[in-house]
């Protein structure tokens, strides 16, 4: 696995990963890998943690509930690999990691947003060296509401994430998620899990406006790894229609 860092900001030590399979499912290793080229990101491929290579003692060293009596699951591997991200980061020098899954869609202005997001977190909130989440993407059709926008901010408070294809996580929350799985093991979904934190008081958790990567999954244009979503052009259009209306109707009315 390679231990190539960001480039994205010389004054800040973060890694970015990709939560991928060592077998390259749909084609998705050819997506990322060219966005990650277009947008000139430095990144590492999680691929330990796949399904096949999952143990009973990498299983019970992670999970919980009903995850954990799924056995080596698509979903089980999903969230190991999360949180072997977080791990990693947790042990390191590293001030966070930026986590990617690999049908991960970003918009053109990815970059511009993502730096200004980090500058928010510091400089407008003071957070920097808090447990910390920020989400970028729009996959669960959440967003800021119309009266909380300031002309010019990117970042706001959330109550819950908003799903697990995209986010920047602080060391801080990193090292406080393995001293939570060492004494509650992860039960549920990463992203239910990053939720379950932010109920405790333990994970703030931060949206950005206006999101900035859509999960292929979720859109209609990749097929899903964990369940039997539909994909293809009915998903797309739908997808599509309640995406506008609730970015631009109903959170206007929020």
């Amino acid at each position: 696995m390679s231990t190539e860092i960001s480039k994205l900001n010389s004054t800040t030590s973060y890694k970015i990963f990709i939560i991928h399979t060592k077998a390259d499912i749909g084609k998705r290793r050819a997506s990322i890998e060219k966005q990650m080229s277009n947008h000139q990101l430095e990144y590492t491929f999680m691929f330990e943690g796949d399904k096949a290579d999952l143990d009973e003692k990498t299983l019970d060293k992670w999970l919980g509930g009903k995850i954990r009596m799924s056995g080596a699951s698509a979903d089980a591997s999903c969230v190991i690999k999360h949180l072997l991200c977080m791990e990693e980061t947790a042990n390191s020098k590293l001030a966070g990691a930026l986590i990617f899954e690999d049908d991960a869609l970003l918009a053109d202005n990815f970059y511009t947003i993502f730096k200004q997001s980090l500058e928010e977190i510091k400089n407008v909130f003071a957070a920097e060296n808090s447990a910390f989440l920020i989400s970028y993407e729009n996959s669960s059709f959440q967003f800021v509401s119309q009266s909380q926008v300031v002309k010019g901010q990117c970042l706001y408070k959330a109550p819950a994430s908003r799903c697990a294809a995209a986010y920047y996580i602080s060391k801080k929350a990193c090292e406080m998620i393995l001293s939570e799985i060492a004494q509650r093991k992860c039960e549920t979904p990463v992203d239910w899990y990053f939720n379950t934190l932010s109920d405790k008081g333990l994970l703030d958790i931060y949206w950005t406006h206006p999101p900035i990567v859509e999960q292929g999954s979720h859109n209609g244009s990749m097929r899903s790894l964990l369940d039997d979503k539909k994909f293809g052009s009915f998903r797309s259009l739908n997808f599509a229609i309640q995406k506008f209306i609730k970015q631009h109707i109903l959170r206007r009315l929020q």
